[in-house]
């Protein structure tokens, strides 16, 4: 068993049952493996000392979900660019950053509105059951 790693404590947690996806999680496998990503997450920070730790999936080379569990230490191996190519910075007014693709244009803002309210309406409507 090799140990070289770039990041300390780099983890992957995959459920009990094989699935391909996240979105193949029900009910108590899917309320239970909320807390335990939870708790995992937590104890890898605290362990490592890490500021955060980033939570990857990956769903197309291999049929079984699996996620990544990343701690993150300011300028480690880790790249925080969410958006591929080019893209430039603005900061907003609450501290946060947003990244703006120099090669993607935004989507229409109607066609996100449109599906955000979709959205919405199915998770209000799946709470209600």
């Amino acid at each position: 068993m090799s140990l070289d790693a770039e990041i300390l404590a780099f983890s992957y947690l995959e459920p009990k049952r094989h699935i391909p996806h996240l979105t193949d999680l029900d009910g108590e496998e899917a309320r239970t493996f909320g807390e335990i990503l939870a708790r995992v997450s937590s104890v890898l920070k605290e362990e490592t000392g890490a500021e955060l730790v980033y939570v990857y999936i990956f769903g197309g080379g291999v049929p079984h979900l699996h996620i990544h569990l990343a701690p993150h230490h300011p300028n480690d191996a880790l790249n925080t660019q969410i958006i591929r190519g080019d893209f430039s910075e603005e900061k907003l007014e609450s501290g946060a950053v947003r990244y703006i693709s120099k090669e993607f244009p935004s989507l229409p803002q109607e066609e996100q509105q449109t599906v955000a309210d979709r959205i919405r309406q199915r998770l209000i409507k799946s709470c209600r059951l």
